[in-house]
């Protein structure tokens, strides 16, 4: 049972000691907004110490507890009285400052308005060891995944939650209604495409009228905020200068780096890019190669950024189909490399070759006519199969039976889905590109040196004709995934968030 502590502010029992918890309060009332309180931060039914606020002055008289999160809730019975949350917010930082408790602490002023006669909860700060409650802003989040932004969105969430950090991600809707899904410790809250929440024009979500949104529902501010997708930034922005929270940003692709010609779209999404960059506090990369890339491009990033690679979730290795069934999963996007992957598909059928390639993802409608296109001028309609999206699990189910995974990307942040084919005992022919030459090599795949279809071919055809040196890297390749965790991300993160 976790332990916490409850200072209280305006009763002074015994100084130096302990007192009962419902003795504590005078009138009734009190008792039931604490109650209420630990509800609504799922804290219900843990064991409570109480101290009174006297005690902040002699902190000596502290005893030694061992606890293992300590929240401090400063009653207020003056609630509507502006001092009142201050007082009791300075007594509480006296407290965590002077104390030796090995402990995350939390700070909630709670009172009663006498105007509404209804439960007030004004939360007036934090004084963190470790963050206890944070916002995750990114448009994608299962089961709406388009590419690897959206799996390691819901990936590293999971691992926050499973860590004991309270989660709220902001994310995006398809459909005209802010839809809200709860679960233990998360709370995904997708908010529409449109006015008021969304601008079409700037493709920015409007902060003003998500921040009302969040007041009218009663949710606690965050301890950080935790932005992977653009469109949020102005939400991270105006809650980061304005409500001073913490703000780390991931970049998972740098646009100013995006192949295809310059649109006004595009210069305005490289503008908010790196307005993002210069207000967040802290600035996360997957890989060294985006990192080396991030400071060449923007210099005043230097001295706010960190390396954090994402994680795996191994799977058991099980019986696969034909190695001559290949699969693509990603983005279909010039920088994934998909006309040269739909060469090579023809040279090796022109070569005599029983081949197959699923492809799996979206992309923009006029370069997925153009590939199609391509692929019906070549003669390999029927080899080729256009499975667009699919959820995460179905694309695990995916890996699971298809005979290898090709990657012959020109341009990779990280490649979270070549680690996935690695984790999931996948023979794997893919680039080297970006950060995939942080973990992919001659010992645990199959390379591509160049970006081009006869290239890629005579990579795929070496494949299959060495069985035996595959077998090898699939061996090799499942162990060097292990070594990539959600949980290891988690920590990293909430580490940064400390430092802040």
């Amino acid at each position: 049972m976790r332990q916490l502590l409850l200072l209280s502010v305006g009763f002074s029992p015994r100084p130096w000691g302990f007192t009962n918890f419902r003795f504590q309060f005078q009138q009734k009332r009190h008792w039931i907004l604490v109650q209420n309180l630990l509800h609504s931060a799922d804290l219900a039914g843990s064991n409570l110490i109480v101290l009174s606020a006297y005690i902040v002055i002699y902190p000596s008289l502290i005893p030694t507890i061992d606890v293992i999160s300590c929240i401090l809730i400063a009653l207020n019975p003056l609630c509507e009285n502006k001092l009142a949350p201050n007082y009791s917010y300075f007594l509480a930082l006296a407290f965590c400052t002077s104390s030796k408790l090995r402990a995350s602490y939390s700070v909630y002023c709670i009172g009663q308005s006498k105007k509404t006669e209804k439960p007030v909860f004004n939360e007036g700060g934090s004084i963190l060891r470790q963050p206890q409650r944070l916002w995750i802003l990114a448009t994608e989040y299962e089961p709406h995944i388009i590419g690897g932004l959206g799996t390691a969105v819901t990936n590293l969430t999971k691992a926050y939650v499973r860590s004991g950090v309270h989660i709220t991600v902001l994310s995006k809707s398809n459909y005209s209604r802010i839809s809200i899904t709860n679960r233990k410790r998360l709370c995904i809250v997708r908010f529409p495409a449109r006015a008021p929440y969304y601008s079409s024009k700037t493709r920015q979500f409007n902060p003003a009228a998500i921040e009302r949104w969040i007041k009218q529902q009663g949710y606690l501010k965050p301890d950080g905020i935790h932005i992977h997708s653009l469109q949020f930034m102005n939400v991270a922005k105006y809650f980061r200068l304005k409500r001073r929270i913490p703000v780390i940003y991931t970049s998972h692709s740098l646009v100013a780096l995006e192949k295809g010609p310059s649109s006004k779209r595009k210069r305005m999404t490289m503008g908010q890019q790196a307005l993002l960059l210069k207000k967040t506090n802290m600035i996360a990369v997957p890989s060294r190669s985006e990192l080396g890339k991030l400071k060449k491009l923007y210099p005043f990033v230097a001295g706010k950024t960190a390396i954090v690679s994402h994680g795996i979730v191994l799977r058991k290795s099980e019986a696969r189909s034909s190695r001559r069934h290949l699969l693509y999963v990603g983005r279909l996007v010039p920088l994934k490399g998909i006309e040269p992957l739909l060469k090579a598909i023809s040279k090796l059928k022109q070569d005599g070759n029983k081949v197959r390639l699923d492809l799996v993802g979206t992309g923009p409608g006029g370069y997925v006519h153009h590939l199609k296109t391509l692929a019906r001028k070549l003669s390999i309609s029927s080899e080729v199969h256009w499975l667009g999206f699919r959820n995460q699990s179905k694309v695990q189910k995916m890996y699971a039976t298809c005979g290898a995974v090709v990657m012959p990307s020109n341009q990779e942040s990280f490649g979270l889905v070549a680690l996935e084919a690695l984790a999931s005992g996948i023979p794997l022919v893919s680039t080297r590109a970006g950060g995939l030459a942080e973990f992919v090599n001659s010992r645990v795949a199959q390379t591509i040196p160049r970006v081009d279809g006869t290239t890629i071919a005579a990579s795929i055809k070496a494949m299959w004709n060495n069985k035996r040196l595959t077998d090898k890297r699939i061996a090799s390749g499942r162990r060097l995934a292990s070594r990539y965790q959600w949980p290891v991300a988690a920590s990293r993160y909430k580490k940064l968030f400390r430092q802040l």
